[in-house]
């Protein structure tokens, strides 16, 4: 370790550094060398080890071992001399053992554990291969596999079983279940109702993408501003509204109100460090106060009017409403209001904090009689280990078209909803969800889950003799009556035919029959059943006791060309138009024009468009355009966001789907391998499904 003498101008402590690499650089070396020795002196010997004997060559392994984990390192050299010098005396004593016949003499270095290792051998070798039963593992580590488990050569079936109760400590904790017990205290119904799902908080959707719909993101982030503005006023006169309100005058109250405009403004401003340095902020704080003002009057008006004092409804409104109608809030209407009441307002905070909820099915027979669920969410159910599992993960765009239904109902007028989305985002998840909720609330539901089938294949077509000009497909007739009787028999026996021109087309033994009966006929009877499937929806249609709600999935394909020919149109040269058929001629309400569409007295209509079917784009968009321009409420399926997509993977490991059935934990607790999935399967959700699987 010898240096060059350090300058004059160097310390102790420069000497030192400056040593400290020379003396690395040397152990380095010797270390390089002693490898080399290592390597001479077991090529030299392992031939002669070899031939005699498995205790001679289990004393070179041993060797070899003892040099990886303790001499690999500078200051174990004396130790290896010595080991060294040993091994070449124990290599001598082999070579004058073997001149003298003598067989299988052990080197005496590693003797007693060259005697055990071959000793172990010797008893694996020997024991008969047996089947071992394996018993459940632990919960913490149930599917792990260890070095052993392999030895025993274990077999398929020697695996245990799948099993619920082995699911993670964080699937546990995380998934959450509809249960009417929360409700009403009966825990047997686990589908929730259109008007409970309507006021379910659920997690708020994934923003839109920018790159795919720069309008629809620019919307999304003005919605966020407003409700972030509308959130921080609401804190700040929450206290002062409450003061307001028990003042005596009206005068002192508009005073208070006019302060409040002035001094709301500076707060944000001194609040809202960055977003004050937005265009025109001062006038989006005014906006979001008139909105939670306006709000505020609106409830005091509900409270008073739902007092116990009040004993005349419209007494109690005019009483109580006098002082507050007398303080004057300008309601500007250049900013449409996102929030017109505190109940929707709440319920959109409580969203922010809220985690995704499930309904479980069950049976699916009990809420999809005939037709099963439409698109891939009975694969879930087919591949999971838990046959009795058919779970439905809730999601915003399901709680507002739920919304849209309940207020359609209230208001007493038909409602529209056409649902939209990319490719496997859920589409048809979501009608199946409202169709069971819908069901369960009482409703009268049709239910068309498949409309590519019924516009190419009807067995057969046959001019309608009720209907001159028309044609009927009676097969799929046959079909629909059937669905109507098993889902909603109860509630078609207490109905009957109203319309007497629509009486005259069936025989007039069946005119006295309730909707019940006359739905069993057309199921029984294919002669009857276009005439009998008619005269029931166009029943349905013009009833008000029971809300009828008409379900579409792949409604744009009805805007395809035609599939159904008859001779008797136009020489079987074209396809005979969806509106001259009597299976479609009463349900088509949206897209085809004011004079073809049927007047629902009560109820909805609920389409959803299609994105594997082979339809041409531009036949789609159009079809979702004119459905749009006739005033249908228009619902986006968005992508999973990461909330929603924790929960699912923890959802697909608590019923054992793919192989989140034997590595639940490890990919639903490790963060890399959720954000490789998210990544993989852009959180839509077939692919999320694939992705698991493949």
């Amino acid at each position: 370790r010898d240096t060059q003498p350090a300058s004059q101008h160097q310390t102790a402590k420069h000497q030192h550094c400056r040593s400290q690499p020379i003396a690395k650089s040397i152990n380095q070396m010797l270390l390089r060398h002693s490898r080399i020795a290592y390597r001479t002196l077991l090529r030299r010997h392992i031939g002669a080890a070899s031939s005699a004997g498995p205790s001679s060559v289990n004393s070179v392994r041993c060797f070899s071992k003892k040099w990886r984990t303790e001499y690999n390192r500078p200051d174990k050299f004396d130790k290896l001399e010595e080991d060294f010098s040993q091994l070449e005396e124990d290599v001598d004593v082999f070579r004058y053992a073997q001149e003298a016949g003598e067989d299988d003499v052990p080197l005496d270095l590693f003797k007693e554990e060259a005697e055990q290792t071959y000793m172990q051998s010797q008893r694996q070798d020997r024991a008969p291969q047996q089947k071992v039963k394996v018993k459940p593992f632990a919960l913490n580590d149930q599917w792990e596999i260890t070095e052993d488990d392999v030895a025993k050569s274990l077999q398929y079936e020697d695996l245990i079983e799948w099993s619920p109760e082995l699911v993670s400590a964080t699937t546990r904790k995380r998934l959450v279940f509809f249960s009417s017990a929360n409700i009403d205290g009966d825990d047997s119904r686990t589908v929730p109702t259109l008007d409970e799902l309507a006021k379910i908080p659920l997690p708020l959707p994934s923003p839109p993408i920018p790159a795919e719909d720069s309008r629809s993101y620019s919307k999304y982030r003005k919605r966020i501003e407003q409700r972030r503005i509308l959130t921080a006023v609401s804190e700040l006169a929450e206290g002062r509204v409450a003061k307001i309100l028990r003042m005596e005058t009206a005068e002192e109250k508009q005073a208070a109100v006019d302060a409040l405009f002035e001094s709301i403004p500076m707060e944000m401003e001194e609040r809202e460090g960055i977003m004050k340095g937005q265009p025109k902020f001062q006038e989006k704080v005014q906006k979001a106060l008139t909105r939670y003002l306006i709000s505020i009057k609106k409830q005091e008006k509900k409270r008073h009017a739902l007092s116990e004092d009040s004993v005349d409804v419209d007494a109690a409104n005019e009483a109580s409403g006098d002082e507050i109608e007398k303080i004057e809030i300008k309601e500007d209407d250049s900013l449409p209001l996102e929030v017109e009441d505190l109940e929707e307002y709440a319920l959109g905070n409580a969203d922010v904090s809220a985690a995704p909820v499930f309904m479980d099915l069950k049976s699916v027979d009990k809420y999809f009689p005939v037709t099963g669920v439409s698109g891939r969410i009975s694969e879930d159910w087919d591949l999971a280990a838990d046959e009795n599992s058919k779970r439905v993960m809730l999601r915003e765009p399901m709680r507002r078209i739920a919304q849209q239904l309940v207020e359609a109902d209230a208001d007493g007028k038909p409602g529209n909803i056409v649902i939209s989305g990319k490719r496997g985002v859920g589409k048809s998840v979501a009608l199946n969800a409202i169709v069971a909720a819908a069901r369960q609330q009482g409703s009268i539901v049709l239910y068309l889950p498949n409309c590519e089938y019924l516009r190419k294949f009807g067995k057969y077509t046959e001019p309608s003799p009720s209907h001159p000009g028309m044609f009927d497909l009676p097969i799929h007739a046959m079909s629909l009556c059937k669905q109507l009787e098993e889902a909603h028999g109860e509630q078609l026996a207490t109905l009957k035919l109203t319309n007497e021109s629509i009486m005259n087309i069936i025989p007039e033994e069946y005119r006295s029959f309730n909707l019940q009966q006359l739905a069993q006929t057309g199921r029984d009877d294919v002669e009857l059943s276009s005439a009998i499937y008619f005269s029931v929806v166009d029943e349905l249609m013009n009833q008000t006791e029971f809300p009828f709600i008409v379900a579409f999935d792949e409604y744009n394909t009805l805007f395809d060309e035609p599939q159904h020919f008859h001779i008797d149109y136009m020489d079987a040269q074209k396809g005979i138009p969806h509106q001259n058929m009597t299976l479609f001629k009463p349900l088509l309400t949206m897209g085809f024009g004011s004079e073809n569409s049927p007047m629902m007295r009560r109820g909805s209509v609920i389409a959803s468009i299609d994105c594997t079917r082979p339809v041409k784009r531009d036949v789609t968009e159009n079809a979702v355009e004119k459905i749009l321009n006739e005033g249908a409420i228009h619902v986006d399926i968005s992508r999973y966001s990461f909330l929603e997509l924790n929960h699912m993977l923890s959802n697909y490991e608590a019923i054992g789907v793919g192989r989140l059935r034997v590595y639940g934990a490890e990919v639903v607790e490790n963060a890399a391998e959720v954000a490789f999935l998210r990544m993989k399967t852009g959180c839509i959700g077939a692919n999320v499904l694939n992705g698991i699987i493949i």
